[in-house]
């Protein structure tokens, strides 16, 4: 059974990747669309540090309480990625906000029971299929090929229409689950409840609740729960410690909310669901990136606007989210521009590339530095950087910026820049000349016919004169030549320049 019985925050964790402009203070940017003054919630995953960045507001924490899974908890152990509800209040003009409570609960926990193929974008958790994208933050582990069966993770994100989950963010926590000790935690919609057998069902898992420690709500199909065990599945059935019903909000009239997810029901463009709050749009709605043409069933925005005396969120504004047509770009840092928010990058063809950054960018240091807060002024000259983008018309626009390595010094496993200097082409200055026809310079003099001069007259077959009769087996006074010989030594001078070998700038 589980010791310490866990409160759900009264949102669900179903957001997409936020995004927020940030410099070394993690600041700056603005929430699109105008403010949103007054007291309110805003559920959706951490973009940055220095406060908490969530949806492009910046909320000031130094008097908030951190919760994970209802226990206690500090800023520290939160993640770039995570899905957060936070309770608070906002500026008017949508800046910035205060933090009273952060609270963070995992959409699922559990065993691998799937791995992914090479080249592969989902794993099977629980029996609930996890999907990745380009913008998935990824804890102790590489990638989703690191992941074998029975590893134990954690994934934050936001549930489709389908059930399954896009995750933004997921952590490796054990090589094995441990029953008594490691948790096994889910969330989605009952379906096929056998009040009988007491059972039910949440996409493949069957949830066997016979005898938990806690059931809150009633149970009926298609209410969206949250399931926890200290046991760990066996052949694809959990035995339940807790099952819970999860309410839309707690929002009361006239607060503020905003919500990242995904469109889990749809009637019209009018009316629809995103989690498990109920939406209207109005003729006053605004929309960007897209427009109301482009509500449907699985598509994935962000909703702010006020709660009104039936609990449904009245939007002001929609913001579509993780674009069809995500790209890479990885290289090297040639220009950073904070006053405009952008950077130029040389990718691995030598492309120069400009990125622009907005109110949504989420950014990750990943370096050596590790900085937290991060932001767009921390980041040099020849960095490298992994960006996850998108095209908004002809300009490049950051979804998220992951630093991997610092100036002078590539990451060790991806050299993103393929040996291309960070000046667009132009090899670094090491001391060597560049190759214009001239021989090398190895310390040998270039062979033009001409002995060198060490000292030595040439031999051209008369022996020197160095007064002295040569010892030819006559006795002296012979015929008197005068071989006098200069016996002077090598003067070591060979005129070969010493080779500079100055240090690449990586």
């Amino acid at each position: 059974m589980i010791a310490r019985l866990r409160m759900l925050p009264a949102i669900i964790g179903l957001a997409i990747l936020s995004v927020v402009l940030t410099t070394s203070c993690g600041g700056g940017g603005t929430l699109a669309g105008g403010g949103i003054g007054g007291s309110g919630i805003s559920t959706g995953s951490i973009t940055a540090f220095g406060s908490i960045f969530v949806n492009g507001v910046e909320f000031d924490t130094s008097n908030a309480v951190f919760t994970r899974g209802e226990q206690p908890a500090t800023e520290a152990e939160f993640s770039v990625g995570e899905v957060v509800t936070v309770f608070g209040s906002f500026s008017d003009d949508g800046r910035t906000g205060v933090a009273e409570r952060v609270t963070y609960d995992a959409v699922v926990r559990g065993s691998v029971s799937e791995v992914s193929s090479a080249g592969g974008n989902r794993i099977e958790v629980l029996g609930q299929v996890v999907e990745v994208t380009p913008a998935t933050v990824f804890a102790n582990f590489a990638t989703l090929t690191d992941l074998v069966l029975g590893n134990v993770v954690e994934v934050s994100g936001f549930a489709s229409a389908d059930g399954s989950v896009t995750a933004t963010h997921i952590a490796k926590e054990q090589e094995v689950f441990v029953p008594g000790s490691s948790l096994s935690q889910v969330r989605g919609v009952i379906s096929d409840l056998d009040t009988v057998n007491m059972t039910f069902e949440i996409d493949d898992l069957t949830v066997n609740f016979s005898a938990p420690q806690v059931i809150d709500g009633n149970l009926v199909n298609g209410r969206f729960v949250e399931v926890e065990s200290d046991d760990d599945a066996v052949n694809g059935v959990l035995v339940a410690d807790v099952v819970r019903v999860v309410e839309p909000t707690d929002a009361e009239p006239g607060d503020k909310l905003q919500l990242e997810g995904v469109i889990t029901d749809f009637t019209s463009v009018n009316e629809f669901t995103v989690g498990n709050q109920p939406v209207t749009t109005t003729a006053e709605t605004e929309f960007e990136d897209g427009s109301a043409a482009d509500l449907d069933l699985n598509v994935k925005l962000e909703v702010n606007g006020e709660v009104n005396a039936s609990g449904v969120l009245i939007a002001d504004e929609i913001v579509f989210r993780l674009p069809q047509d995500i790209f890479e770009v990885e290289g090297l840092v040639l220009v950073v521009d904070t006053e405009a928010g952008t950077l130029t990058v040389l990718d691995e063809e030598g492309q120069q590339i400009e990125v622009s950054i907005d109110v949504r960018t989420q950014f990750e240091d990943d370096s050596e530095l590790d900085l937290r807060p991060f932001g767009l002024g921390d980041i040099g000259v020849g960095d490298q950087l992994e960006v996850t983008a998108f095209r908004r018309e002809n300009a490049v626009m950051a979804i998220r910026i992951e630093r991997e390595g610092l100036t002078g010094s590539p990451d060790d496993d991806d050299d993103a820049n393929g040996g291309v200097p960070p000046d667009g082409g132009v090899p670094p200055d090491d001391g060597v000349p560049p190759d214009d026809n001239a021989p090398p310079d190895d310390g040998v003099p270039p062979d033009d016919g001409t002995p060198p001069d060490d000292g030595t007259p040439p031999d051209d077959g008369v022996p020197p004169d160095d007064g002295v009769p040569p010892d030819d087996g006559v006795p002296p006074g012979g015929d008197g030549d005068d071989n006098g010989a200069d016996d002077g030594g090598d003067d070591g001078a060979d005129g070969s320049p010493g080779g500079d070998n100055g240090t690449v700038d990586s």
